[in-house]
C-alpha cells in the first residue's frame, strides 16, 4: 500500500505505509542480543580492534577512569553538603569556574591510586553545575531539558515532518530526531562536561525548537508569505548578530591577539638566539590574553632548565621569566596548577647551589607550597613537596614529620613516588638521624624503608638490634 503525503502543503510523492512498530521491535531485539554478546565477551581481544567499542570494553568497577569519576561524584556531594558548608554554597554553589577550589578542599587522597592530574571539572556536567551554581543553578539548568522533552512528547504527531505508518497512524521524524538527540546528549553529559563543540549543536537545536514553537512547522499556503517575510527578518538578524558576536569574540576575548602572541613566542623559541629573545620577549606578554598561561608557563620552565649563572643573557631572561610568572599569579590567584608549577620551579632553583639566591628561593617556594595546601590540604603531592622543601632547607625533623603524614594518608604514595626520590630522601634522613643519634626517628625511617622493600633492610635490622642491646652507636659509613 502507498499513500500520498504533504511536505510543503502539496501532494508531492508516494511512500509505502511502513509498520514502524515491527521495525522497532526487530531493531530493539537486535540491540539487546548484540549488547548481551558484547558484555559477555567484552574482554576478548577482538573488541580492542573496534574503534569506540575498545574503550567501552575496558570499563569496569576497577577501571581507573570509572574510579576517578566516582571519587569526583562523592567529592561534589561533599562540597555542597549544607551541614559542612552552610546553605549558601548548597543553594548557589562555589561560583562559576570554581570547581577546582571545591575539589581542592575535599580532595580524596585515594585518587592518587588512579590519577595524579588536577581536576578542574567533575567530568559530569550536572555535578559541575551543582558545585559551581548550587541546587538552584542545577534546577535552572535541568529545566532546559524538562521543557525540551515536554515539547517532544506533547507536540502533535501530524506535521510537515510526518509520514504515514500502519494502523492509520503517523510517524514523526521530527519527534524521533529530537528525542534521539536529547537522550544521547543528556547521557553524554553524565560522563563529560560541556565544551564549545557540544554547545554549538545543542543551542542550535534549542533555537530550532524555539522557531517551531513560535511559527509552527505546517507550511500552509495562507502562511507562506508571512513566513517568507519572517525568514528574511530572521536571516538579516542572524547575519548581523553573528557579525557582532564574531567581532566581539575577536576584540573582547582577545583570541586573535593570543594567536599572534603564540606565533611570536614559538618563533623566538625556534630561533634559539638568546640575545634576540632577550630583546623581543616582552612583546609576547602584552596584552594579557588567553595565551598567557601557555606562554609564561613554557617560558618559565624553559629558562629554568637552562639556567647558567655565568651567562648574562640567561640571567636576564631568567629574571624576566619569574617576573612574568609572578605577574600571572597576581592576575589569576586561583589557578592552582600554575601556582604549583611556579612553586616547583622556585624549589628546584632553591636546591641548585649554583644559584646565589638559592636559600631565598626555597623560602618563596615554601610560602607558595603552603598556599597550595591551603586550597587542597589533603593532596599528597602538595604535602610531599612542602616536606621536600624543608628537607632542602635542612629542617629535617619538620620534613620527616610531614613525609610521614603523607605516607600514612596514602601508603602507596612512597612506592609511586620512588622515581621522584622518596627512597633517596629517606636514605639521607636515615643518615642524619643516625649521625644525631635520634633513635626514635632512625627506627621510623628504617621501618618505612623496609615496608617499601629497601635493599638494605636486613642490615638496618642488625644495626637497630645492636643499638637496643648495647646502647652504643657504632661508626658506620652508609653508601
Amino acid at each position: 500500500h502507498t499513500r500520498y503525503i504533504s511536505v510543503t502543503g502539496v501532494q508531492t510523492c508516494a511512500l509505502p505505509i511502513l509498520n514502524f512498530r515491527k521495525i522497532s521491535i526487530v531493531l530493539l531485539c537486535s540491540l539487546v542480543v548484540f549488547s548481551a554478546v558484547f558484555i559477555s565477551t567484552r574482554k576478548n581481544d577482538i573488541w580492542q580492534k573496534v574503534p569506540g567499542l575498545a574503550r567501552i570494553a575496558a570499563i569496569s568497577s576497577e577501571d581507573t577512569t570509572t574510579q576517578t569519576r566516582l571519587l569526583m561524584a562523592k567529592l561534589s556531594l561533599q562540597a555542597v553538603n549544607p551541614t559542612r558548608n552552610g546553605f549558601k554554597k548548597f543553594l548557589i554553589g562555589w561560583g562559576p569556574e570554581n570547581f577546582s577550589v571545591a575539589s581542592g578542599q575535599y580532595f580524596n587522597p585515594k585518587q592518587f591510586d588512579y590519577e595524579k592530574k588536577w581536576f578542574d571539572r567533575a567530568h559530569n556536567e550536572f555535578f559541575d553545575k551543582l558545585v559551581m551554581n548550587g541546587l538552584l543553578g542545577l534546577l535552572a539548568y535541568l529545566s532546559i531539558y524538562f521543557f525540551f522533552f515536554r515539547f517532544v512528547f506533547r507536540r502533535s504527531a501530524r506535521s510537515a515532518y510526518s509520514i504515514a505508518v500502519a494502523d492509520g497512524k503517523e510517524f514523526s521524524w521530527l519527534k524521533t530526531g529530537l528525542l534521539f538527540f536529547g537522550v544521547s546528549f543528556f547521557v553524554y553529559l553524565l560522563f563529560i562536561f560541556g565544551q564549545m563543540t557540544t554547545f554549538i549543536p545543542f543551542f542550535a537545536v534549542l533555537s530550532f525548537i524555539s522557531y517551531i514553537t513560535i511559527y509552527g512547522d505546517n507550511n500552509n499556503k495562507e502562511d507562506e508569505n508571512k513566513k517568507k517575510q519572517t525568514q528574511s527578518i530572521i536571516f538579516i538578524s542572524i547575519f548581523f548578530s553573528a557579525l557582532t558576536l564574531f567581532l566581539s569574540f575577536i576584540y573582547f576575548r582577545n583570541d586573535l591577539p593570543a594567536y599572534i602572541q603564540i606565533r611570536q613566542y614559538d618563533s623566538l623559541r625556534q630561533e634559539n638566539n638568546l640575545i634576540v629573545m632577550s630583546n623581543k620577549i616582552d612583546r609576547v606578554f602584552e596584552p594579557f590574553t588567553t595565551a598567557q598561561l601557555t606562554i609564561r608557563k613554557d617560558f618559565l620552565l624553559f629558562i629554568s632548565e637552562n639556567y647558567d649563572p655565568k651567562n648574562e643573557d640567561i640571567i636576564k631572561l631568567y629574571n624576566t621569566a619569574f617576573l612574568r610568572a609572578e605577574e600571572y599569579k597576581k592576575r589569576v590567584p586561583f589557578d592552582i596548577p600554575f601556582l604549583s608549577i611556579l612553586a616547583y620551579t622556585y624549589n628546584n632553583q632553591g636546591n641548585n647551589f649554583n644559584n646565589p639566591n638559592h636559600s631565598e628561593l626555597l623560602k618563596i617556594a615554601e610560602k607558595y607550597f603552603k598556599e597550595m595546601i591551603f586550597f587542597a590540604p589533603r593532596r599528597p603531592d602538595f604535602n610531599y613537596v612542602l616536606a621536600l622543601n624543608w628537607f632542602y632547607q635542612g629542617r629535617y625533623i619538620e620534613a620527616f614529620d610531614y613525609f610521614e603524614k603523607v605516607f600514612d594518608a596514602n601508603p602507596k604514595y612512597f612506592s609511586k613516588n620512588n622515581s621522584g626520590g622518596a627512597e633517596g630522601v629517606y636514605f639521607e634522613l636515615m643518615k642524619h638521624f643516625y649521625k644525631t643519634k635520634d633513635k626514635e626517628n632512625f627506627i621510623k625511617v628504617s621501618t618505612r624503608l623496609k615496608e617499601n622493600h629497601y635493599a638494605g633492610s636486613k642490615t638496618l635490622d642488625q644495626i637497630i638490634l645492636y643499638i637496643n642491646k648495647t646502647n652504643i652507636w657504632p661508626v658506620i659509613t652508609f653508601d
